[in-house]
């Protein structure tokens, strides 16, 4: 479960910031 939140966590940082850069 943890590694999955992590995952879910990350992808939602990356998606965020990409965001945020373009």
């Amino acid at each position: 479960m943890a590694k999955y939140s992590y995952e879910f966590k990350k992808q939602i940082v990356m998606d965020y910031l990409s965001g945020k850069g373009s």
